[in-house]
């Protein structure tokens, strides 16, 4: 469909939130054809003597400490929560270099999930 069109990406980062309410003013002569809504719920954190990323921050290439006994199924998502990536890391190297600067949570699986890390891309 032609004609002239512009979004806007709001981010809600507040905890207690329940509800998001998206209206237009009557008469304005505009309208929306959709909206989508990104809600991470929980990540759980491992404490750092279970598990750890180093370097973080990094610039690319992070190594998993611990528990890197064959192949970690890893889960890469962004700061609201939409999955970016999904990689097997080998040996605990896990490849960043291909994603923007950002927060990243890290989620790992071998088996079943174990856990999940917070990494900052820089």
């Amino acid at each position: 469909m032609e004609g002239n069109y512009s979004y806007q990406d709001v981010i809600l980062n507040v905890l207690g939130v329940s509800s998001i309410t998206v209206a237009s003013a009557a008469g304005a002569g505009w309208g929306f054809a959709g909206v989508s809504v990104y809600c991470a719920t929980d990540v759980p954190d491992l404490s750092m003597a279970e598990q750890g990323l180093y370097p973080n921050p990094t610039s690319g290439i992070v190594q998993l400490t611990d528990r890197t006994n064959g192949t970690v199924a890893v889960s890469i998502h962004n700061a609201q929560g939409q999955l970016e990536k999904q990689l097997r890391a080998i040996g605990g190297s896990i490849d960043l270099s291909d994603l923007a600067p950002g927060i990243y949570t890290l989620r790992f699986e071998q088996g079943a999930p174990w856990g999940a890390q917070r990494v900052v891309k820089y």
